[in-house]
């Protein structure tokens, strides 16, 4: 478990931690599976709080 919460990068992508929120799965997502203004803002302060 504690893998998830090291660091990641793949030489493209660089990650702080592995932990996921996808929309769909939090019930955040708009019809079409995207995120608004509002659900990234929140994503971002509980991103914050690792």
């Amino acid at each position: 478990m504690s893998c998830l919460l090291t660091e990641f990068n793949n030489g493209k992508i660089q990650l702080h931690n592995r932990l996921v929120m996808p929309p769909m799965a939090t019930a955040n997502a708009d019809e079409q599976g995207r995120m608004n203004r509002d659900i990234f803002q929140f994503n971002r302060k509980q991103s914050k709080r690792l």
